[in-house]
């Protein structure tokens, strides 16, 4: 699962995988049919969801990874997303990109969280 912020974002990233032949599906809250990219992906046919803060909670799905393609605007978001991986005692895991220096697209309080919760899960 890959969490991007922008429905424009996620559709052109699941398109351009097609493209690629990787079966992946953008999931929003803007798709006139957003139950049948979350069953393709919940039945296994396509293993890759590129997703907005509309599947950061409240829908549940098993996730082995979560990738952080950019950062969400609120600290608690970032926690949210990652806690779709590994539920139920299951292991997980998650990767987060930041460009540090494109200022303008992340929120430093966010990366603080990050590196403050990585700190306290590495001890």
């Amino acid at each position: 699962m890959v969490f991007v912020k922008r429905t424009r974002i996620a559709d052109f990233i699941a398109l351009r995988l097609r493209e690629y032949g990787v079966p992946a599906v953008s999931i929003h809250k803007k798709l006139k049919d957003v139950q049948t990219p979350i069953d393709m992906y919940n039945k296994g046919k396509v293993n890759i969801a590129i997703v907005t803060q509309y599947f950061t909670r409240g829908i549940d799905t098993e996730v082995d990874v979560v990738i952080n393609y950019d950062l969400p605007i609120i600290a608690t978001d970032f926690i949210h997303r990652c806690g779709r991986t590994g539920r139920n005692g299951n292991t997980g895991i998650a990767i987060t990109f930041i460009d540090l220096l494109d200022q303008e697209n992340y929120n430093p309080e966010v990366v603080q969280q990050i590196v403050e919760v990585s700190f306290f899960m590495v001890r």
